[in-house]
């Protein structure tokens, strides 16, 4: 099949974070929370630097707690590099509710293309959207009830078009079975022995998404296939993380 090309290809990425009160603190004295401090400068940086990431990925970000909210609304803050200079108050409270995020994440890519042909200069260009990807930092067991929380990741992850490839991060005192069923795609599930590092690994990891897509594209008439575009390598996390959903050299569930 000829390979279909674009003027202009969105690799969309939602960064959801707990907020809860557990994040503020864990039981060896850390503060889990602190990986969102580099969160926003690191992303702007990597749009600094890498100018085809920059101009593919569009990031968004939610926190959630006993419920969720959007703090950067994926396809209306632009570029990575266009996150410099912005802040956003991350403040400890409440339970964790992962179905809250669950919900939020699907509204929000729901919304994506609306949003980004109101707030991108597309009109009369051929559009390539690439399957989203979805980060997802969390530190605890889930408060809310298993029903909702089943609901809520079913409706998310069964949307044919809109199914993310879904990437768990537990960090702090966060139990491997508490977060091991929520993986989707070409995600992993991976505990952070050092919550500082899950921010600069977010950013390699789109690096490596965006990289792929670019070597895809110039590598002739193949078959695009979303589900090769995003595949992190797991001997690169062997420094920083267990990963639960591989057999070999790791934890497994």
């Amino acid at each position: 099949m000829p390979r279909k090309y674009y003027d202009i290809e969105f690799s969309p990425v939602i960064i959801a974070l707990d907020v809860s009160s557990s994040m503020e603190t864990d039981d060896s004295g850390n503060h889990p929370l602190q990986v969102a401090e580099g969160i926003i400068p690191q992303l702007a940086e990597l749009g600094k630097h890498f100018p085809t990431v920059d101009d593919m990925t569009r990031i968004g970000l939610i926190t959630f707690s006993s419920s969720a909210e959007v703090q950067l609304p994926v396809g209306e803050v632009g570029r990575l590099s266009d996150l410099a200079g912005k802040s956003v108050n991350f403040k400890p409270q409440g339970l964790t509710y992962y179905g809250a995020a669950f919900k939020l994440i699907h509204s929000e890519l729901q919304q994506v293309r609306q949003r980004l042909f109101e707030h991108e200069h597309l009109e009369g260009l051929s559009v390539g959207y690439h399957r989203p990807v979805v980060f997802f930092i969390t530190d605890g067991r889930p408060n809310d009830s298993d029903a909702d929380r089943k609901a809520a990741w079913e409706a998310l992850v069964g949307d044919d078009e809109l199914s993310p490839h879904f990437v768990t991060f537990g960090v702090g005192n966060v139990r491997a079975e508490h977060i091991a069923p929520y993986c989707n795609r070409r995600g992993r599930v991976l505990l952070a022995r050092d919550p500082a590092n899950v921010a600069r690994d977010i950013t390699d990891l789109i690096e490596l998404m965006c990289a792929t897509i670019v070597t895809m594209n110039d590598s002739g008439p193949s078959r695009r296939d979303d589900e090769s575009l995003f595949a992190a390598d797991h001997d690169s996390w062997r420094a920083n993380f267990d990963v639960l959903n591989f057999n070999d050299q790791y934890d497994v569930l």
